[in-house]
């Protein structure tokens, strides 16, 4: 008791708070003069030495830990150069470690996310780093759980430094990025909010767009123990930072490897390259490493040649995967061992027909009932008489679908249509993704009887725009077919119509980047549309689904991706598009959210987007933006974005947006009250601030968060 007398009376004074006026006021407590002894404890010391348990009714109550941490960081708020700043900081972040609970007083996370970009940049400023560039990059240095790496990512002529840190959120660790650069004789910090990342994330710092600068690369382990995570990479340009990936890329299976001062960025089937925007797939990626012999990685490489074009030399490499003396390979969710090279002679089988040589087709299915009778593929070829099949590839792809025969035990029909790179599946012969680039399109004859020709449906929806701007209009339609819906443009070119997957998140229609796509399997939306919003002559896809909608948007040179999810709070909602005319000729894609199945109206029901460059912005009501450059990403209103806006970025005007766009939150109705009246203070409306805070204070439940507006009275 007597540590919260004491916290009290030095806060009333250091915080320089009026006592506000009630129908009940309460006693305002004296002032304490200054200290005429060195031994008397200041405030920041008194909240160094504070506890969880110092704001805790008993019995212990919803929340009532956290406002510690709330109330030091609103002292560093306006005490940024207090002498003890950076031990402040430290307390903040040991107060979000999940030993530090309370029991089951607060049943949210106690995440302390918010304090990273303070804590670290702290830490960073006690060393006083010089900021002059050296000749030879010093090496990294580690700060307890903070990591200063050294670099030049900007290329100007200054130091950089990259701040890697974790700080202990519950349930789970979390990491952040800080980027420290000088500018105008002091030391700007910016934190990128484009990756997910928990405290295993790794970053590594390389060329590799040629330019002798360094990009970094931050492989994140947020999907934990199971995967490797996904990667995110950035290089700078005119001083800002840039993603090397698009938005929706799969890069959760790449690797980067040190050669000769340059790092090489690859997967186990494609190798990357800088196309002048991006890091593509680029060139296929031969067998290499202690696993380039096993028959998994032969089928995978034999794939690759297939989609290629290059279908001797795929052959040749199935051939070889048959004649091993022992074929067995894990695959299937339980990773038993199988014989995969009737597999190899199956699949060159369905070369063969791509070949349009069905003799040499029921050539290899005749070996393999000679050489694997007892074989699962085997008996596919029996049953389906594939010995004597004349067929086209298309006929053969809808009577292994009409049966669905999986030719791996262990593996659900769904985890087979969604894994295009299995080795052991036909599927990925049979998708529209690997047979139209490998067709030859003529353009003196209608798409339609080529489509019929070939035995595939065709669904045209415009034949109104010329993408490429050689003067001849290039017809865009979907195929729907096998329970694979794709949407394709066949651009014109000299030697005939070049088949390109709109949804591919590359700027190129290399047909290596197939092996790169994050959505191979599309399902069929309730409707699509073709539009053009902004205007520019170009073509927008819209597609709608039950609770998100995508729109596809053709800018410079590729199809822009851009996906909404009609979510809101815990619950999903559908949503009536329209198009709302503007006065510039333009078009917004209007949204209005309809209740759910309970009855619950989302808030906000009514959002507009426009289109800019290929990418929607939200434009009604106005979204919530905690992003600074480092990607598209705007972040829904919440309590954890109200903490960021408030004590991460520094920013109350944007912080009380946040509140306004917030639904009551029940069990945290205090904490967002509280958060509401720091954000009134900081932007100058202490009145208001006042009478929030005396709502809390008078409160019938005691919480916490109550504690802490009695002392702020």
């Amino acid at each position: 008791m007597l540590l919260l007398v004491r916290l009290s009376l030095c806060l009333s004074l250091l915080l320089g708070l009026t006592a506000c006026t009630s129908a009940n006021p309460t006693p305002t407590p004296p002032v304490l003069a200054p200290s005429v002894t060195p031994t008397m404890p200041t405030t920041a010391e008194l909240l160094l030495s504070a506890a969880p348990n110092d704001f805790c009714a008993k019995p212990v109550t919803r929340g009532c830990g956290k406002p510690l941490a709330v109330l030091i960081a609103h002292y560093l708020q306006r005490n940024p150069t207090d002498p003890q700043a950076l031990a402040l900081w430290r307390r903040i972040i040991s107060l979000g470690q999940p030993s530090m609970e309370l029991g089951a007083d607060d049943p949210q996370a106690f995440d302390i996310t918010w304090a990273f970009a303070g804590w670290a940049q702290a830490e960073f400023l006690a060393l006083d780093l010089p900021h002059a560039l050296a000749p030879t990059q010093p090496a990294a240095l580690e700060i307890g759980k903070l990591t200063i790496m050294p670099t030049n990512l900007d290329g100007d002529s200054n130091q950089d430094y990259l701040l890697s840190g974790s700080i202990s959120g519950s349930p789970n660790a979390i990491g952040q990025l800080r980027w420290m650069h000088w500018q105008q004789d002091t030391w700007v910090g910016e934190h990128g909010l484009s990756y997910e990342n928990d405290a295993g994330a790794e970053i590594q710092l390389g060329d590799v767009t040629g330019d002798a600068q360094p990009e970094l690369f931050v492989r994140s382990s947020y999907c934990g123990s199971a995967c490797s995570g996904r990667m995110y990479a950035w290089t700078w340009q005119a001083g800002r930072p840039k993603a090397l990936f698009p938005i929706g890329a799969n890069t959760s299976n790449l690797s980067l490897t040190p050669i000769d001062g340059k790092l090489s960025v690859s997967s186990a089937d494609v190798r990357y390259t800088f196309d002048g925007q991006y890091l593509a797939p680029a060139e296929l990626a031969a067998p290499s490493g202690p696993f380039s012999n096993t028959i998994g990685t032969q089928l995978r490489y034999a794939h690759g040649l297939t989609l290629l074009g290059r279908f001797d030399q795929a052959i040749a490499q199935l051939e070889q995967a048959a004649a091993q003396p022992d074929g067995s390979a894990e695959y299937g969710h339980n990773q038993t061992l199988k014989d995969a090279r009737p597999v190899a002679l199956f699949r060159i089988g369905i070369i063969q027909l791509l070949k349009h040589d069905h003799a040499a087709a029921q050539t290899a299915w005749n070996r393999l009932l000679t050489q694997f009778p007892q074989a699962l593929a085997a008996t596919v070829v029996h049953d389906f008489k594939l010995t004597s099949f004349n067929g086209s590839i298309s006929q053969w792809c809808e009577l292994l679908a009409a049966e669905r025969p999986s030719i791996m035990e262990g593996y659900q029909r769904e985890m087979l249509d969604r894994s295009p790179f299995n080795e052991f599946d036909w599927l990925p012969l049979c998708h529209p993704r690997t047979l139209l680039p490998l067709q030859t399109w003529n353009q003196a004859v209608p798409l339609g009887e080529q489509f019929a020709a070939l035995g595939l449906p065709l669904q045209s929806l415009s034949e109104n725009y010329d993408l490429n701007g050689d003067g001849r209009n290039d017809p865009l339609g979907v195929v729907d077919w096998l329970g694979i819906y794709t949407p394709w443009v066949f651009m014109t070119t000299e030697a005939g119509y070049q088949p390109v997957y709109a949804n591919q998140p590359w700027p190129n229609a290399i047909a290596l980047t197939s092996l790169s796509d994050p959505d191979y399997f599309l399902s069929r939306p309730n409707a699509v549309s073709i539009t053009d919003l902004d205007a520019d002559g170009a073509p927008e896809w819209l597609f709608e689904y039950r609770d998100y909608f995508s729109l596809l948007a053709w800018s410079d040179g590729r199809f822009w991706q851009n996906r909404v999810t009609q979510y809101q709070g815990t619950s999903f909602y559908t949503a009536t598009l329209s198009l709302a005319p503007q006065s510039d000729g333009t078009q917004r894609l209007s949204a209005e959210y309809l209740p759910n199945a309970a009855g619950q109206q989302p808030k906000p029901n009514h959002v507009e987007y426009e289109l800019h460059a290929g990418t929607l912005m939200q434009q009604v009501p106005v979204p919530i933006n905690l992003t600074n450059g480092f990607s598209y990403e705007h972040h829904d209103p919440s309590i954890a974005t109200l903490y960021a806006a408030l004590f991460g970025s520094d920013d109350p005007a944007l912080a009380l947006e946040i509140v306004a766009l917030l639904e009551p939150q029940i069990w945290a109705e205090h904490e967002q009250l509280v958060l509401q009246a720091l954000a009134l203070e900081y932007n100058g409306q202490s009145a208001a601030a006042q009478r929030l805070l005396q709502s809390v204070a008078n409160a019938s439940e005691t919480t916490g968060w109550s504690r802490f507006a009695q002392q702020r009275r």
